[in-house]
């Protein structure tokens, strides 16, 4: 199943084989978006955000793409820097397509919530749905945490995450909003993937 999938991005960050290559952007070394999979799934994050090439895999249906500042990426003092100072991922599967409203009744269902259990106790759990995207928030084990699952077209589905640095703590609050920005950019920047998230909203 394809969510089964996606989760597994969740517990293992890096499991996938070819490195990408550069695309244009801030620099070579750090551009602000790349396209990855067969589906040219184009991934972009809020200002200040560039993709870390060295750390951002891909295979034909699947990818994982890690964006954090683009000056420390560049080692460049004078790029720019993001508001939020975190790291953000973006983990795409392809498989059977879906949709928000099918993603939520499934997190809302006994194994949803098992699935959501697999990476520690969670104590609470809420589910938000926010210009074509769920985000689940959590607090467990790991502490609080959001995510964020955007399905595209032809079987595609995003899982977006954000990662604290080192001794700098993002509330939740700060942490919702982010994703809900890189949600909307990556939603801006894939127009011909994006037909069944503009027809669930005009519903």
């Amino acid at each position: 199943m394809l969510i089964s999938r996606v989760f597994g991005f969740i517990g293992a960050l890096s499991l996938l084989g070819a490195c990408l290559g550069p695309q244009p952007g801030a620099t070579r070394q750090a551009p602000t978006s790349v396209s990855v999979t067969k589906a040219d799934v184009i991934v972009t994050g809020p200002p200040g955000y560039c993709v870390d090439m060295d750390a951002s895999q891909e295979k034909a249906t699947n990818a994982f793409v890690l964006l954090a500042s683009c000056a420390a990426i560049s080692n460049q003092p004078l790029m720019p820097q993001p508001s939020v100072p975190a790291l953000l991922t973006a983990s795409i599967a392809q498989g059977t397509p879906t949709s928000t409203a099918a993603l939520d009744r499934y997190f809302r269902t006994e194994a949803g919530a098992t699935a959501l259990r697999s990476s520690g106790a969670v104590d609470a759990m809420r589910l938000e749905i926010e210009n074509g995207a769920l985000f689940i928030y959590t607090n467990g084990t790991d502490g609080e945490n959001w995510r964020g699952l955007l399905p595209l077209d032809n079987g595609v589905l995003i899982t977006i995450a954000m990662q604290e640095i080192g001794n700098q703590p993002v509330t939740s609050k700060d942490r919702f909003a982010e994703l809900g920005l890189f949600a909307r950019r990556i939603v801006s920047a894939n127009p011909t993937l994006t037909k069944a998230i503009k027809a669930s909203q005009t519903n």
